[in-house]
């Protein structure tokens, strides 16, 4: 199921089942595809023993949902993919839900403000709990400026650029950005270079349920 739902969510339906397409900004975007798709199956369901298999996974699959997208971490790695940005939580996510969709911009932007100050500091000043995918210095032609002018032509530059192909790699895009936007770079490459594995969304469900 989650290898059809990552095909029909890229727009290939022909691609095969190959988890490893999965990274961890595809996490929220194919739980909410999985659960659209197990919501159709389930009306059109005819036996009651498949139909009730199927109502107790969608059950299961929207709680973890739920508990994922309060998880800073997959927020942040979703809005740092260039093929949704921060349109898929507006559009998909949370299109009815305006408490989470600030939650959401709230998360984004305290996060990119927190990199932007991180990355403005000398090497003895750098915050022991910072990313180690963020390296000091970064090379002059791409160190932030560290008017707030700066900051806030970055910040809304990459909210209000357009979406690319599914098909296009994240981070060739952000290497070629990281020279106009190298806040928004540096965090793209420490969140999205976190494994997806199942079994962190296990020990994120079980904390929560415990």
């Amino acid at each position: 199921m989650l290898g059809e739902s990552v095909n029909r969510l890229i727009g290939n339906p022909d691609l095969g089942s190959e988890d490893e397409r999965v990274g961890i900004s595809d996490v929220l975007p194919c739980m909410n595809r999985m659960i659209r798709d197990l919501e159709d199956k389930g009306k059109a369901a005819e036996d009651p023993q498949l139909r009730f298999g199927i109502q107790a996974g969608l059950k299961k699959a929207k709680r973890y949902y739920h508990i994922l997208c309060r998880s800073k971490p997959y927020i942040i790695a979703t809005f740092l993919d260039p093929r949704r940005n921060g349109n898929w939580f507006i559009t998909h996510a949370f299109p009815d839900d305006e408490e989470m969709q600030a939650f959401a911009r709230e998360t984004i932007s305290d996060a990119f403000r927190a990199w932007y100050e991180e990355l403005g500091k000398a090497p003895n000043e750098k915050s022991a709990s910072a990313y180690s995918h963020a390296t000091w210095p970064l090379p002059p032609s791409t160190a932030p400026n560290r008017s707030a002018s700066s900051r806030n032509y970055e910040f809304k530059a990459y909210l209000e650029s357009p979406l690319i192909d599914h098909y296009v790699d994240v981070f060739k895009f952000w290497k070629e950005k990281e020279g106009i936007w190298p806040v928004w770079a540096a965090m793209a490459f420490a969140y999205l270079s976190i494994p997806t594995m199942s079994a962190e969304v296990e020990r994120v469900f079980s904390r929560h349920t415990s």
